[in-house]
């Protein structure tokens, strides 16, 4: 079951509507007027219900005309079932759609507990991570890049700097700094090198501070074809050591009227 509300105290004055995604198979159809909805204030709610099958749901809502800022309300459950049987959850689609996070004063964090290409010393994640096999995104879609480190040597790291060259497709005067385990400072310089140097960060071996991490989002460029390959990989440099490369990540850039979103 999943529910649009109007937290509002105003009514809505325009019919919008809303898609469902049941893994990487689309159950409507932008437009579709079985799915649209116009709700009246103080939480007057649109519900939507569906059989428990171990699928993975996600419902992206329009957003009212002239609401402030840049939410595109979105939600997804994954692994729903009511029976007790063995038969697997779907797993991995949860991630490939962006969340409700693109005002800059909001955040949202979903990570895959477990990925093919899993390094524990040096790990890069892109997020959105994209609509089925190619990794599709849209043109409008902005990207959240997360990279983690940690000291798998026998000596304590005092600096790490990490450097991430952004793709062509990718817009460097759009990037923002995000989260990051410890404090850092941050430059984008040449072509579209992205930065980040954390002094004084100990980190000592076989320890629970051996660990850290940082994260920007970016934009993409206006105008960029479609099928265009967005390929990204980051150095992370321990004190004077020779850099560790990170796995590669990659998005398909895709009209949005091809997919869902």
């Amino acid at each position: 079951r999943m529910y649009l509300r109007n937290k509002t105290t105003l009514p809505m004055t325009n019919v919008l509507g809303y898609v469902i995604a049941e893994d990487l198979v689309m159950l409507t159809a932008p437009g579709d007027p079985d799915y649209q909805f116009q709700l009246g204030p103080l939480g007057e709610e649109e519900v939507w219900n569906h059989e428990a099958n171990n699928k993975t749901y996600r419902i992206i809502a329009e957003q009212s005309p002239g609401y402030p800022g840049a939410s595109y309300p979105t939600a997804a459950v994954e692994g729903c079932k009511t029976d007790t049987s063995t038969n697997p959850i779907s797993l991995g689609f949860y991630t490939m759609f962006p969340e409700d996070d693109a005002d800059a004063f909001v955040e949202s964090d979903c990570q895959e507990s477990y990925e093919t290409d899993y390094n524990s010393a040096y790990l890069k994640r892109g997020h959105p991570k994209g609509y089925d096999v190619a990794h599709y995104v849209s043109p409008e879609t902005d990207l959240d890049f997360l990279i983690q480190f940690r000291n798998n040597g026998t000596d304590t790291v005092h600096t790490v700097i990490v450097r991430d060259t952004l793709s062509s497709a990718l817009d460097p005067t759009t990037v923002h700094p995000g989260a990051a385990s410890h404090a850092y400072d941050f430059e984008v310089y040449g072509q579209g090198i992205v930065q980040f140097t954390l002094p004084n960060v100990n980190l000592a071996p076989g320890s629970s501070a051996s660990e850290g991490f940082v994260k920007f989002r970016v934009s993409q460029k206006p105008n960029v074809e479609c099928e265009t390959k967005i390929l990204n990989s980051a150095a992370i440099y321990f004190d004077f050591n020779a850099p560790l490369i990170t796995n590669q990540t990659f998005h398909t850039i895709c009209n949005q009227d091809s997919f869902l979103v």
